[in-house]
């Protein structure tokens, strides 16, 4: 699917943890951040690096983290770092790009995949 795409899962006993996937243009973000609106998510996780971005996209993508963080008081980013996985690496490289950072300032915590370390 061609754009911003959030999908839902559901691990036992945590709360549903919303991706944000493929390329990202303005329209689709705008579409997202409606849907998102009646959905309050308070799990977001985003990819450690973009693919394939369109004309926008990065800005838009930010904008989305914004409302995210702001709207959402238990706000957590989701990192992709495993349970095992020292974060130090993972965490530098996302907070390299302009949307990394802005999830992790927008977020009120940063957690493993497990959702179980800050």
């Amino acid at each position: 699917m061609k754009g911003l795409t959030m999908t839902q899962s559901a691990p036992a006993a945590e709360a549903a943890v919303y991706r944000v996937e493929g390329p990202q243009t303005v329209a689709d973000v705008e579409r997202e951040l409606s849907e998102v609106e009646g959905r309050r998510p308070v799990r977001l996780q985003v990819p450690v690096r973009i693919q394939k971005w369109w004309f926008g996209g990065e800005a838009a993508l930010i904008q989305f983290l914004i409302t995210w963080g702001r709207r959402a008081t238990e706000a957590t980013l989701v990192t992709h770092v495993g349970a095992g996985e020292d974060p130090a690496n993972q965490i530098g490289r996302l907070i390299r790009r302009p949307f990394g950072l802005v999830a992790a300032w927008m977020a009120r915590d940063v957690t493993d995949r497990s959702g179980h370390r800050s």
